[in-house]
Protein backbone atom coordinates (compact mmCIF):
# COMPACT_ATOMS: atom_id res chain seq x y z
CA UNK A 1 0.00 0.00 0.00
CA UNK A 2 1.62 3.42 -0.86
CA UNK A 3 0.03 6.89 0.36
CA UNK A 4 1.15 10.15 -1.00
CA UNK A 5 0.07 14.01 0.05
CA UNK A 6 -0.22 17.16 -1.89
CA UNK A 7 -1.03 20.83 -0.35
CA UNK A 8 -1.90 24.09 -3.34
CA UNK A 9 -2.86 27.64 -1.96
CA UNK A 10 -6.49 28.21 -3.08
CA UNK A 11 -6.81 31.91 -1.64
CA UNK A 12 -8.69 34.09 -3.34
CA UNK A 13 -7.81 37.85 -3.90
CA UNK A 14 -8.89 40.49 -1.88
CA UNK A 15 -12.56 41.84 -2.76
CA UNK A 16 -13.89 38.52 -3.70
CA UNK A 17 -17.43 38.35 -1.19
CA UNK A 18 -17.45 36.05 1.35
CA UNK A 19 -20.14 33.35 1.28
CA UNK A 20 -22.79 32.63 4.34
CA UNK A 21 -24.15 33.97 7.51
CA UNK A 22 -27.02 35.42 5.54
CA UNK A 23 -28.42 37.18 2.48
CA UNK A 24 -27.33 40.35 0.55
CA UNK A 25 -24.51 41.11 3.33
CA UNK A 26 -22.17 42.34 0.56
CA UNK A 27 -19.45 40.75 2.81
CA UNK A 28 -15.79 41.34 0.78
CA UNK A 29 -12.66 40.25 1.95
CA UNK A 30 -10.82 42.48 3.30
CA UNK A 31 -7.24 40.71 4.41
CA UNK A 32 -6.20 36.63 4.68
CA UNK A 33 -6.98 35.67 8.07
CA UNK A 34 -5.36 32.27 7.15
CA UNK A 35 -4.81 30.87 3.50
CA UNK A 36 -6.92 29.00 2.25
CA UNK A 37 -5.73 25.66 0.67
CA UNK A 38 -6.83 22.17 -1.13
CA UNK A 39 -5.00 18.92 0.54
CA UNK A 40 -5.25 15.59 -1.53
CA UNK A 41 -4.44 12.47 -0.25
CA UNK A 42 -3.43 9.29 -3.30
CA UNK A 43 -4.14 5.73 -2.13
CA UNK A 44 -2.47 3.04 -4.26
CA UNK A 45 -3.32 -0.24 -3.35
CA UNK A 46 -0.97 -3.74 -4.41
CA UNK A 47 -2.44 -4.08 -7.88
CA UNK A 48 -1.74 -0.17 -9.03
CA UNK A 49 -5.49 1.04 -8.05
CA UNK A 50 -5.21 4.53 -7.15
CA UNK A 51 -7.74 6.83 -5.31
CA UNK A 52 -7.84 10.51 -4.38
CA UNK A 53 -9.64 12.19 -1.30
CA UNK A 54 -9.32 15.55 -1.44
CA UNK A 55 -10.64 18.45 0.89
CA UNK A 56 -11.02 21.97 -0.05
CA UNK A 57 -11.05 25.10 1.81
CA UNK A 58 -14.28 26.38 0.44
CA UNK A 59 -18.29 26.58 1.12
CA UNK A 60 -18.94 23.98 -1.68
CA UNK A 61 -17.69 23.46 -5.26
CA UNK A 62 -19.63 23.54 -8.57
CA UNK A 63 -20.38 20.44 -10.69
CA UNK A 64 -18.01 22.12 -13.30
CA UNK A 65 -15.29 22.18 -11.13
CA UNK A 66 -15.69 18.82 -10.17
CA UNK A 67 -15.76 17.44 -13.79
CA UNK A 68 -12.70 19.19 -14.74
CA UNK A 69 -11.21 17.30 -11.10
CA UNK A 70 -12.17 14.09 -12.48
CA UNK A 71 -11.08 14.92 -15.92
CA UNK A 72 -7.30 15.58 -15.39
CA UNK A 73 -7.21 12.90 -12.68
CA UNK A 74 -8.42 10.23 -15.40
CA UNK A 75 -4.65 11.13 -17.18
CA UNK A 76 -3.28 9.84 -13.69
CA UNK A 77 -5.15 6.44 -13.91
CA UNK A 78 -7.50 7.27 -11.04
CA UNK A 79 -11.41 6.78 -12.32
CA UNK A 80 -13.86 9.34 -11.19
CA UNK A 81 -15.57 6.49 -8.72
CA UNK A 82 -12.42 6.51 -7.01
CA UNK A 83 -12.25 10.11 -6.20
CA UNK A 84 -13.88 11.79 -3.10
CA UNK A 85 -14.11 15.36 -3.11
CA UNK A 86 -15.65 17.57 0.30
CA UNK A 87 -15.50 21.54 1.29
CA UNK A 88 -14.92 22.38 4.99
CA UNK A 89 -17.83 24.48 4.45
CA UNK A 90 -15.70 27.51 5.42
CA UNK A 91 -18.21 30.87 6.20
CA UNK A 92 -15.12 32.80 5.51
CA UNK A 93 -13.82 31.37 2.07
CA UNK A 94 -15.40 32.33 -1.70
CA UNK A 95 -18.64 31.59 -3.42
CA UNK A 96 -17.98 28.82 -6.18
CA UNK A 97 -21.81 28.27 -6.69
CA UNK A 98 -24.36 30.48 -7.35
CA UNK A 99 -26.47 30.44 -4.27
CA UNK A 100 -28.64 33.69 -4.21
CA UNK A 101 -27.64 36.58 -2.24
CA UNK A 102 -25.07 34.54 -0.03
CA UNK A 103 -21.90 35.46 -1.52
CA UNK A 104 -21.52 36.07 -5.65
CA UNK A 105 -18.75 34.00 -7.29
CA UNK A 106 -16.14 36.12 -8.79
CA UNK A 107 -16.04 34.13 -12.64
CA UNK A 108 -11.91 34.99 -13.03
CA UNK A 109 -11.06 33.40 -9.57
CA UNK A 110 -13.68 30.35 -10.22
CA UNK A 111 -11.91 29.74 -13.79
CA UNK A 112 -8.93 29.45 -11.52
CA UNK A 113 -9.96 26.53 -8.85
CA UNK A 114 -10.45 23.28 -10.97
CA UNK A 115 -6.83 23.43 -11.66
CA UNK A 116 -5.61 24.61 -8.20
CA UNK A 117 -7.20 21.76 -6.30
CA UNK A 118 -5.87 19.07 -8.39
CA UNK A 119 -2.56 20.80 -8.27
CA UNK A 120 -2.48 19.48 -4.54
CA UNK A 121 -4.12 15.93 -6.51
CA UNK A 122 -0.92 16.10 -8.93
CA UNK A 123 1.19 16.69 -6.05
CA UNK A 124 -0.01 13.60 -3.69
CA UNK A 125 0.33 11.51 -6.79
CA UNK A 126 4.10 11.97 -7.68
CA UNK A 127 4.75 11.80 -3.70
CA UNK A 128 3.66 8.23 -3.48
CA UNK A 129 5.71 6.24 -0.76
CA UNK A 130 5.34 3.00 1.17
CA UNK A 131 3.15 2.89 4.61
CA UNK A 132 5.01 0.95 7.42
CA UNK A 133 1.93 1.12 9.39
CA UNK A 134 -1.36 2.44 9.38
CA UNK A 135 -3.65 3.39 12.93
CA UNK A 136 -7.27 4.39 13.79
CA UNK A 137 -8.50 6.15 16.99
CA UNK A 138 -12.13 7.64 17.98
CA UNK A 139 -11.92 9.85 20.93
CA UNK A 140 -14.81 11.87 22.32
CA UNK A 141 -15.08 15.55 22.12
CA UNK A 142 -16.58 17.52 25.23
CA UNK A 143 -20.56 17.78 25.26
CA UNK A 144 -23.74 16.41 26.91
CA UNK A 145 -25.65 14.00 24.66
CA UNK A 146 -28.65 15.45 23.46
CA UNK A 147 -30.37 12.22 24.29
CA UNK A 148 -29.50 12.50 28.28
CA UNK A 149 -31.81 16.13 28.18
CA UNK A 150 -34.56 14.63 26.07
CA UNK A 151 -34.83 11.75 28.38
CA UNK A 152 -34.90 14.11 31.41
CA UNK A 153 -36.92 16.48 29.28
CA UNK A 154 -34.48 19.56 30.44
CA UNK A 155 -33.28 20.09 26.65
CA UNK A 156 -33.32 23.72 25.68
CA UNK A 157 -31.43 23.13 22.49
CA UNK A 158 -33.77 24.37 19.49
CA UNK A 159 -32.72 26.96 16.95
CA UNK A 160 -29.64 29.03 17.24
CA UNK A 161 -30.07 27.89 21.02
CA UNK A 162 -27.42 25.85 22.98
CA UNK A 163 -28.06 24.64 26.39
CA UNK A 164 -25.53 25.02 28.96
CA UNK A 165 -23.82 21.57 28.74
CA UNK A 166 -23.49 21.80 24.83
CA UNK A 167 -19.83 21.67 24.97
CA UNK A 168 -17.97 22.90 21.76
CA UNK A 169 -21.24 22.43 19.40
CA UNK A 170 -24.56 22.06 19.48
CA UNK A 171 -27.94 21.32 16.76
CA UNK A 172 -29.26 24.28 15.81
CA UNK A 173 -32.20 23.13 13.64
CA UNK A 174 -33.81 20.62 16.65
CA UNK A 175 -34.04 20.43 19.96
CA UNK A 176 -32.65 17.83 21.39
CA UNK A 177 -31.39 17.01 17.38
CA UNK A 178 -28.17 14.39 16.93
CA UNK A 179 -24.79 15.64 17.36
CA UNK A 180 -21.81 13.98 16.37
CA UNK A 181 -19.50 13.84 19.40
CA UNK A 182 -16.53 12.02 18.02
CA UNK A 183 -13.21 13.16 16.09
CA UNK A 184 -11.74 9.93 13.93
CA UNK A 185 -8.74 9.93 12.76
CA UNK A 186 -6.24 7.63 10.73
CA UNK A 187 -2.28 7.80 11.03
CA UNK A 188 -0.44 6.73 8.09
CA UNK A 189 3.55 6.29 8.85
CA UNK A 190 5.33 6.32 5.48
CA UNK A 191 8.71 5.13 4.65
CA UNK A 192 11.04 8.12 4.58
CA UNK A 193 8.37 10.61 5.14
CA UNK A 194 5.82 12.64 7.39
CA UNK A 195 3.15 11.03 8.89
CA UNK A 196 -0.22 11.60 7.41
CA UNK A 197 -3.23 12.44 9.32
CA UNK A 198 -6.66 12.02 8.07
CA UNK A 199 -9.30 13.69 11.06
CA UNK A 200 -12.87 13.53 10.61
CA UNK A 201 -15.40 15.92 12.60
CA UNK A 202 -18.81 17.35 12.15
CA UNK A 203 -19.32 21.50 12.64
CA UNK A 204 -20.70 24.23 10.83
CA UNK A 205 -17.64 26.44 9.50
CA UNK A 206 -18.95 29.55 11.26
CA UNK A 207 -16.60 30.03 14.42
CA UNK A 208 -14.90 33.35 12.92
CA UNK A 209 -18.42 34.98 12.71
CA UNK A 210 -19.06 37.50 10.30
CA UNK A 211 -15.37 39.01 9.99
CA UNK A 212 -14.75 40.90 6.23
CA UNK A 213 -11.64 37.93 6.28
CA UNK A 214 -10.46 35.10 4.53
CA UNK A 215 -10.20 31.63 6.58
CA UNK A 216 -10.49 28.47 6.81
CA UNK A 217 -12.17 28.46 9.59
CA UNK A 218 -12.04 25.89 12.34
CA UNK A 219 -11.08 23.33 9.52
CA UNK A 220 -7.80 25.33 9.13
CA UNK A 221 -7.19 25.73 13.35
CA UNK A 222 -6.81 21.55 12.85
CA UNK A 223 -5.02 21.51 10.23
CA UNK A 224 -2.47 23.73 11.94
CA UNK A 225 -2.47 21.60 15.14
CA UNK A 226 -1.39 18.85 13.34
CA UNK A 227 1.12 20.15 11.31
CA UNK A 228 2.36 21.64 14.64
CA UNK A 229 2.32 17.80 15.44
CA UNK A 230 4.90 17.02 12.67
CA UNK A 231 2.25 15.22 10.34
CA UNK A 232 0.99 15.96 7.40
CA UNK A 233 -3.03 16.99 7.46
CA UNK A 234 -5.72 16.63 5.62
CA UNK A 235 -9.43 17.25 7.43
CA UNK A 236 -13.06 15.51 6.61
CA UNK A 237 -16.32 17.56 7.90
CA UNK A 238 -18.83 15.61 8.74
CA UNK A 239 -22.54 16.39 7.84
CA UNK A 240 -22.53 19.96 9.63
CA UNK A 241 -25.10 22.01 8.09
CA UNK A 242 -27.26 21.83 11.61
CA UNK A 243 -23.97 21.48 13.58
CA UNK A 244 -23.05 25.08 15.14
CA UNK A 245 -20.29 25.96 17.65
CA UNK A 246 -21.78 27.11 21.17
CA UNK A 247 -19.55 30.28 20.73
CA UNK A 248 -18.59 32.00 17.86
CA UNK A 249 -15.05 33.38 18.79
CA UNK A 250 -11.72 32.73 17.74
CA UNK A 251 -10.20 31.15 21.23
CA UNK A 252 -13.23 28.46 21.03
CA UNK A 253 -12.10 27.92 17.34
CA UNK A 254 -8.92 26.88 18.38
CA UNK A 255 -9.76 24.92 21.53
CA UNK A 256 -12.17 22.77 19.35
CA UNK A 257 -9.74 22.18 16.92
CA UNK A 258 -6.93 21.00 19.37
CA UNK A 259 -9.63 18.72 20.96
CA UNK A 260 -9.90 17.43 16.79
CA UNK A 261 -6.33 17.25 16.90
CA UNK A 262 -6.08 15.37 19.63
CA UNK A 263 -7.20 12.25 18.16
CA UNK A 264 -3.80 11.43 16.88
CA UNK A 265 -2.78 11.58 20.86
CA UNK A 266 -4.91 8.97 21.81
CA UNK A 267 -3.84 5.24 21.80
CA UNK A 268 -4.37 4.26 18.76
CA UNK A 269 -5.66 0.86 17.09
CA UNK A 270 -3.38 -0.47 13.96
CA UNK A 271 -5.14 -1.54 10.88
CA UNK A 272 -4.05 -3.91 7.80
CA UNK A 273 -2.37 -2.25 5.09
CA UNK A 274 -5.31 -2.75 2.52
CA UNK A 275 -7.63 -0.10 0.51
CA UNK A 276 -11.14 -0.69 0.75
CA UNK A 277 -13.94 1.13 -0.08
CA UNK A 278 -17.81 1.37 -0.54
CA UNK A 279 -20.82 3.47 -1.34
CA UNK A 280 -24.01 4.21 0.52
CA UNK A 281 -27.22 5.47 -1.21
CA UNK A 282 -28.63 7.92 0.70
CA UNK A 283 -31.39 11.08 0.29
CA UNK A 284 -31.75 13.93 3.03
CA UNK A 285 -34.77 15.58 3.11
CA UNK A 286 -35.19 18.82 4.49
CA UNK A 287 -36.41 19.09 7.52
CA UNK A 288 -38.36 22.26 9.39
CA UNK A 289 -36.76 23.94 12.39
CA UNK A 290 -37.87 24.29 15.62
CA UNK A 291 -38.53 27.64 16.98
CA UNK A 292 -36.19 28.59 20.54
Amino acid sequence: MRIGYGKSDITPPLGVELAGYGYYLARKAEAVLDPLYARAVALEDQSGERALIISCDLLGLNRQIVADIERDAASFGVKPEHIIIVSVHTHTGPACVWHEGCGYPDPAYVSTVAGRIFASAKMALDDLSEVDRLTFSVTALPGKDPAEDAAAGTGRHGFAVASDESGYTFNRALRNGPVDRFARGFVACRRGKQPLSIVSAACHGVFNDRIPLISADWAGAVNRALEARGCCSIVLNGTCGDIDPTRKERAWRDAFAEAVAGVVDAPMRELPLTVRAGQIDWRLHTVAMDGP
